[in-house]
C-alpha cells in the first residue's frame, strides 16, 4: 500500500522526517556532534603602530602637551596614527611649527606597523583521539625618511617649509603555509629535476599574463624573452615569486594571489590517538599504544626592503625605467622567500608492554625550499629521520652503603635509540635549468643511557653516544664520534 501522508492542523502535509545513518543519527547531529566536540579555541589578533618624529621644539607638560603651543595634539597623544603618507603627523607638526627649525638635525621620521593573527583549536571527535589545529600570519614593516628643514624656501613664503627626503620601507613577513600537495614528490634519478620545478617554470608565463592584464603600463611584449609581457619577463620578482609559490602549494598559477602579503593562513595540525591499548586483543599485550602524526609549514619573506626606483618614468619618453632584464622595478627588492615544511612526526607510535617494556618507532619528514630572487635560482634541503627506541625499568640494589646504611633498591631506567638521518642539499639554476648537489650526508647514530636514582637528590647516568656521518658528495669523508662516561647529577630542593 503507499504511504501514509500525515498532515498539520490547517491540512498542509507536514514535513518528513529527516533522514538517519545506520548509526542513527542525522546530518544535523553529527554537525552538531562536531561542534560539541571541540573543546577549547583561540583567535588572536594584535596590531601595533607607533610614530617617531625628532626635533620636537616645545616642552613637555600635563600628559605629554606642549608647554607654549597645542601640541602635539589630544589625538596623537592618545595614540592617533596617520596611515596615509599624504596626511602624516610630521608634515602637520612641520605645519604647525612644533618643530625645530635647524638644518642640522640628521634623524629619521619613523612610523612602525606589527600585526599578528593566530587561532588554534583543539578537539576530541572520538574518544582517545585529540586533533589539535593552529595557523598564524604575522607581519613587521618600518617606514622612515629625512624631514629636513628648508630654510630658503621658508624665508620666500613666510612659513616653515620641510623636505622629505630618502624614504625607506623594510620589513618580514611570515603565514603559515600548505604546501602538503607536493611533499611526496621524487626527483629523476638522470636529470635531478622534478615536475614541481617544472611546473614552476611554467607558472611564470600566466602569472607574467595575469601582470599584463592588470598593469595598464605594460602594453606589448618583453623586450628580451619571448611569451611573456613588457617589464615582467622570467627574472622579475613579482613573476618569481607568485609562480614559485603556486607551484610548491601545488595550486593553478592563474588563482595564485599576486601580493605576496595577503596569502589567508593555512591550517597545521598534530593528531594523537590512544585507543588502539583499549582493543582487548592489544590490552593482553600492551599496556598503552599511542599513535602520533604533526604537520607545519611556514612561508617566510626574510627581509625585504622598498625599491628606490620603483615606479621611475623615463623624462623623455615618460615610461617606466626598465632595469637590466628589461624589467619592471618592483615596489620591494626581496632576499629570500622562503618554505619549511616538516612533519614532525609523519608518524610516531610509542608502545608500553605489559613486562615495563617500551618501544617507540618514529619517522620525520621536512624540507626547507628558498627562493634567492637575485641570484634567480632556489636551495632545496630534505631531510628524513628514522627511529628505533627501546626502554627498560627494573628494580636493582646496588652494592653500597651510605653511612652504614644500605641504598634501598631503587628502578634502574635503561634506555637505548638508534636513527638513521639522511641529508640533502640541492641548487636549482633556474635559467640554466640545472640542479646540482652541493651537500648531503647520511648519518646513523645510537645512543645508550642507563639512569639510577642513588637517592632523592642524586642520580647516577652512564652513558654511550655513536655517530657516523656518511658523506653523499664526493668533496667528504666519512667521520665517526664516540662519546662515554658517567654523570652524577644533585639537586637540591
Amino acid at each position: 500500500p503507499p504511504p501514509t501522508q500525515t498532515k498539520n492542523a490547517d491540512g498542509d502535509e507536514a514535513p518528513s522526517a529527516p533522514k538517519k545513518d545506520k548509526s542513527g543519527y542525522t546530518v544535523v547531529d553529527r554537525f552538531a556532534k562536531l561542534i560539541m566536540s571541540v573543546n577549547s579555541a583561540s583567535l588572536t589578533y594584535t596590531r601595533a603602530r607607533g610614530t617617531m618624529v625628532p626635533g620636537w621644539a616645545e616642552g613637555s607638560g600635563l600628559l605629554g602637551s606642549g608647554k607654549n603651543s597645542s601640541g602635539p595634539g589630544w589625538d596623537f597623544l592618545f595614540g592617533q596614527q596617520y596611515a596615509d603618507s599624504g596626511n602624516t603627523y610630521w608634515k602637520k607638526a612641520g605645519e604647525k611649527g612644533w618643530l625645530r627649525q635647524d638644518t642640522n638635525i640628521n634623524y629619521r621620521v619613523a612610523t612602525t606597523f606589527n600585526e599578528n593573527i593566530s587561532y588554534r583549536f583543539s578537539a576530541e571527535p572520538i574518544r582517545d583521539l585529540r586533533l589539535s589545529f593552529s595557523g598564524s600570519k604575522i607581519r613587521s614593516s618600518n617606514y622612515s625618511l629625512f624631514y629636513r628643514y628648508d630654510p630658503e624656501s621658508s624665508s620666500n613664503t613666510g612659513e616653515p617649509i620641510y623636505i622629505e627626503e630618502s624614504p625607506v620601507e623594510r620589513g618580514n613577513f611570515s603565514v603559515s603555509f600548505f604546501a602538503l600537495r607536493t611533499s611526496l614528490v621524487k626527483d629523476n634519478k638522470e636529470t635531478g629535476s622534478n615536475s614541481i620545478f617544472e611546473e614552476f617554470l611554467t607558472n611564470r608565463k600566466v602569472i607574467s599574463e595575469r601582470w599584463g592584464e592588470k598593469d595598464g603600463n605594460s602594453k606589448e611584449g618583453h623586450a628580451l624573452s619571448e611569451g611573456y609581457v613588457e617589464g615582467y619577463g622570467p627574472t622579475s620578482a613579482d613573476v618569481l615569486i607568485p609562480s614559485f609559490l603556486a607551484a610548491y602549494a601545488g595550486r593553478d598559477a592563474s588563482s595564485q594571489k599576486l601580493d605576496i602579503f595577503k596569502n589567508i593562513p593555512a591550517i597545521n595540525w598534530r593528531i594523537n590517538y590512544s585507543g588502539l591499548g583499549k582493543i582487548p586483543m592489544m590490552k593482553k599485550i600492551f599496556k598503552s599504544i599511542t599513535v602520533s602524526s604533526g604537520y607545519k609549514s611556514t612561508m617566510t619573506v626574510g627581509g625585504y626592503i622598498q625599491n628606490q626606483r620603483y615606479n621611475e618614468v623615463d623624462p623623455v619618453t615618460n615610461d617606466l625605467i626598465l632595469d637590466l632584464d628589461s624589467n619592471f622595478y618592483t615596489r620591494f627588492q626581496y632576499n629570500n622567500v622562503t618554505i619549511s615544511e616538516q612533519f614532525s612526526p609523519l608518524i610516531n607510535v610509542d608502545m608500553q608492554f605489559k613486562n615495563k617494556v617500551t618501544t617507540r618507532v618514529e619517522y620525520k619528514k621536512g624540507r626547507t625550499i628558498g627562493l634567492n630572487v637575485g641570484s634567480a635560482q632556489i636551495l632545496e634541503q630534505r631531510t628524513e629521520t628514522y627511529t628505533i627506541g627501546l626502554g627498560y625499568q627494573f628494580k636493582m640494589a646496588l652494592p653500597l652503603k651510605i653511612q652504614g646504611k644500605r641504598i634501598p633498591p631503587a628502578p634502574l631506567k635503561l634506555r637505548a635509540d638508534f636513527s638513521y638521518r639522511k641529508n640533502k642539499t640541492i641548487i636549482r639554476k633556474i635559467m640554466d635549468n640545472t640542479h646540482t648537489p652541493t651537500a648531503g650526508q647520511n648519518v646513523v647514530s645510537m645512543k645508550i643511557t642507563a639512569d639510577y636514582p642513588i637517592s632523592k637528590n642524586l642520580n647516577i647516568r652512564a652513558f654511550y653516544d655513536y655517530v657516523l656521518n656518511i658523506p653523499q658528495i664526493s668533496n667528504s669523508f666519512k667521520t665517526a664520534n664516540t662519546n662515554f662516561g658517567f654523570s652524577l647529577r644533585f639537586s637540591i630542593s
